[in-house]
């Protein structure tokens, strides 16, 4: 499996990444910025993108599609950035997954990093 996770922070969150990416197998593509026309290349191949905040709008989200990504998680707070109803109509589904980060100890961030590779198997499986 390939994800390609956009706005990787490198102060808390790239670490984990690599080393459960390595661990559970999963090729992953870090990219400090977040996901736009000019970088969505980057996701070529993956099955999943995991965002922050940037507003996911049809326009972007079929640019995407176009890459063959059929999964769009983000690892904020709410969803409201993602335009929910032009994902499902490009075959697209979209979740809120946990927030990777170790300010509230290293365990919560490998909990968290846990819990977005098992979600994303599930939903290869569905």
């Amino acid at each position: 499996m390939k994800v390609t996770v956009y706005s990787c922070r490198s102060f808390d969150e790239k670490e984990l990444f690599e080393a459960y990416g390595n661990r559970l197998g999963i090729e992953l593509v870090l990219c400090p910025d977040g996901p736009d026309k000019e970088n969505a290349y980057l996701a070529e191949g993956s099955e999943c993108i995991d965002i922050l905040t940037t507003q996911m709008t049809k326009e972007l989200l079929k640019v995407f599609a176009g890459y063959g990504v059929k999964y769009v998680t983000t690892r904020t707070i709410g969803y409201d950035h993602i335009d929910i109803k032009a994902a499902k109509e490009l075959g697209m589904r979209a979740c809120l997954c946990y927030e990777v980060s170790d300010r509230d100890g290293k365990e919560k961030a490998r909990e968290a990093v846990m819990e977005n590779a098992e979600f994303i198997r599930c939903a290869l499986k569905d």
